[in-house]
């Protein structure tokens, strides 16, 4: 039986490491895509973390905007003049017509 000298020995090993290093990048990129399937869902996972917290915002603004208009009745005068067109009684309303083409 041979014994193996330190730098067989060493040799041996280094050839082995590259194997499994080899063999470990094969199945990485080429077993089923793993790897492209991880960082597909990595960018899909990211996406809907900013999409999440853009609906955060936008239901926190509903909720304050919902608050106000149980609460405030200032601002509930304000929408009802602006977006209701409604006026407080004895106020009186000037409309003027548009000037048309040939007038």
């Amino acid at each position: 039986m041979k014994i193996l000298t330190a730098n067989k020995l060493q040799w041996f090993f280094m050839a082995l490491a590259g194997v499994g290093l080899c063999l470990m990048l094969v199945f990485m990129f080429v077993g089923g895509n793993q790897f492209f399937d991880y960082r597909a869902l990595q960018r899909q996972n990211s996406a809907i973390t900013v999409e999440n917290e853009a609906l955060r915002q936008k239901n926190l603004e509903t909720s304050r905007l919902v608050d106000r208009l149980k609460n405030d009745m200032s601002y509930i005068e304000h929408v009802a003049r602006e977006e209701l067109g409604m006026v407080k009684k004895g106020e009186v309303v000037y409309t003027f017509g548009r000037q048309g083409k040939g007038r």
